[in-house]
């Protein structure tokens, strides 16, 4: 955890504090008077403390954040808060933060507890009035928002979007922050109870944590860019939710979905690829109307969907669907569905999963072309541990690759107790396994290790980018050497 953050926290905050730095409290007694008197590339560095504002930036790329930035002590993030719920702009602006003048990925806002918002009020659809962006409002702008905690911000009303954030015309980056007890009390399209996006371009959402929030959890509307590692659990709602046509591709990957009451990606008449997640314990796996789904080394198990397909469920309007190295495994249905149910009107290629029954627990309606692949199988995958959480896989596995440039089957490697990147099993992930894997790479003189072992950048090959991954762990540069959702272990915040 401490890597983890000290890492994020150097790539981030590198030369922040270096320009002006106007301090809260002892230079300005509020945090907007501070922002009011920055310039672009000041640093707006703040005390521990409880601050009941609602700030508005300026236009200016500024840093605004805790001691965090220099410290990398998560307790700095608990103890600098900033509560919107005394509306100190006036009822309308009830946003914590709002980012609105043209600011760029340059503004960063690291390291706080941002809570009590009640969002911007907007109008919505057919002249209703709603609200954005409880926690943080960004748009026609940009912004860095990192290490943050966003918890018991709520939005109330009609067409409401972000509970935690609301982006919209932006390019931003949203990375390892906490969202937690956010909520929509709101009917008529309300979304996003921890993200929205709308109408972006390349925002990238990625090493958040996201729990116990009411309402969709990630929700993208018109809107492109990456949703990668993030942990989504234990939600009231669904946990990825996207909407219309955009290019390119949304693109859903190593992300851990488990056990929220909604299903656990829904797209709605958009094209996306979803490459590396686990789902787990969803009601429902993926379900898609009219979309284009990729769906790529997956592992989507013990999903129990209110629709007929537990794992997949495709309807609607003629669109193409690729599965590839995906697990499929015991996911149900209301009424025992199948694992895939492709209700019409879809070319479906399905080529090196592993389907619980096979292709008996798949459904193909009028207008559904299959094309089924030798290559899928029907075996146990041999979770290590699945009923406790744990979908690693045995290292006898059949979803195991037989040769180093076969693919693995499924998002993660294999546990179950083995040390990924611990070549010589001293217990150690060192200097010494990394000389090890250069031997065995480049000489071939070191000796076979377990493939699960050096795969650590779950591609299913063993390569360069293996070693570059263990040297950046040995040198101390990522929180952990492994592939997939098992990385996350190192961003896992306790609450």
């Amino acid at each position: 955890m401490k890597t983890a953050l000290i890492a994020i926290t150097l790539c981030l905050s590198a030369g922040l504090v270096a320009a002006g730095t106007i301090n809260v409290p002892a230079d300005k007694s509020t945090i907007q008077a501070a922002v009011d008197a920055a310039v672009t590339g000041d640093t707006v560095l703040v005390a521990p403390g409880l601050y009941y504002e609602n700030i508005t930036l300026r236009g200016q790329d500024i840093v605004l954040a805790s001691r965090f930035i220099q410290t990398a002590d998560p307790t700095d993030i608990d103890a600098t808060i900033i509560d919107g719920s005394h509306l100190t702009q006036g009822d309308s602006l009830g946003s914590v933060i709002s980012i609105l003048s043209g600011e760029t990925i340059a503004t960063r806002i690291i390291g706080f507890t941002i809570q009590g918002g009640i969002g911007t009020k907007s109008k919505g659809e057919y002249n209703t009035i709603g609200r954005r962006g409880a926690g943080i409002l960004i748009e026609h702008a940009s912004a860095t928002v990192a290490s943050n905690v966003f918890t018991r911000n709520t939005l109330y009303g009609n067409y409401c979007q972000g509970a935690g954030i609301s982006i919209k015309w932006s390019n931003s980056i949203v990375w390892n922050n906490r969202f937690v007890e956010n909520s929509i009390d709101g009917i008529n399209y309300s979304r996003g109870a921890a993200v929205y996006l709308e109408l972006t371009t390349s925002t990238v959402v990625a090493h958040n944590m996201m729990t116990r929030n009411t309402g969709e959890v990630v929700t993208l509307l018109d809107a492109t860019g990456t949703i990668d590692s993030n942990q989504i659990y234990q939600n009231t709602g669904i946990a990825i939710f996207m909407s219309n046509p955009v290019t390119p591709p949304v693109t859903i990957r190593r992300n851990d979905i488990r056990n929220n009451t909604g299903v656990g990606i829904y797209a709605n008449y958009i094209d996306f690829l979803a490459e590396g997640n686990v789902l787990a314990g969803n009601a429902g796996g993926v379900e898609c109307r009219a979309c284009g789904a990729d769906l790529r080394s997956n592992t989507v198990a013990d999903n129990h969907s209110p629709q007929p397909g537990g794992g997949f469920y495709k309807y609607w309007d003629q669109t193409d669907v690729n599965l590839a190295y995906n697990i499929f495994w015991n996911n149900s249905s209301v009424g025992g569905g199948p694992e895939l149910y492709f209700q019409e009107n879809a070319a479906v290629t399905a080529n090196a999963n592993d389907v619980r029954y096979g292709q008996d627990s798949v459904f193909t309606g009028p207008g559904v072309t299959l094309n089924w692949s030798t290559a899928n199988i029907s075996l146990d995958p041999m979770f290590c541990n699945d009923s406790a959480g744990d979908y690693t896989i045995s290292a006898k596995s059949p979803c195991v690759p037989a040769s180093d440039s076969a693919m693995l089957i499924g998002a993660l490697g294999i546990g179950c107790g083995q040390l990924c990147g611990d070549l010589n099993s001293d217990g150690q992930v060192d200097r010494d396994d990394l000389m090890e894997y250069i031997a065995y790479y480049f000489l071939f003189s070191g000796k076979s290790a377990d493939y699960a072992t050096m795969d650590l950048d779950c591609d299913g090959k063993l390569g360069l980018a293996d070693i570059c991954k263990l040297a950046a762990f040995v040198n101390m540069l990522i929180p952990s050497p492994c592939c997939g959702a098992g990385e996350m272990g190192s961003f896992n915040w306790t609450n």
